[in-house]
């Protein structure tokens, strides 16, 4: 075993019961993220900001966006005015 093994081992036995059990299914999750390679791995965070680059590159190809919108600050004070809400005319 080492040094942290133990270390972790005696910190766990000074835990109430019900820490314990915490602890455990703690462990239980950090098993199934290993499991499913969802570890925080650096690498495995680049390919996944390059396939949600691309997918945001893809979308954009396809959307028109707001291509309707003539004047964007006229657009903005448009959605944000106050507006009054359903049943409080008062």
């Amino acid at each position: 075993m080492t040094m942290l093994t133990e270390q972790i081992l005696k910190d766990l036995e000074t835990l109430p019961p019900e820490m314990q059990a915490e602890t455990q299914d703690f462990v239980r999750f950090l098993k199934s993220k290993l499991a499913h390679g969802q570890s925080e791995n650096p690498e495995t965070e680049e390919l996944n900001g390059k396939k949600i680059s691309c997918l945001m590159e893809r979308m954009a190809a396809r959307s028109h966006g707001f291509s309707n919108v003539d004047d964007p600050m006229e657009w903005q004070g448009e959605i944000r005015k106050d507006r009054l809400l359903p049943g409080r005319e008062d």
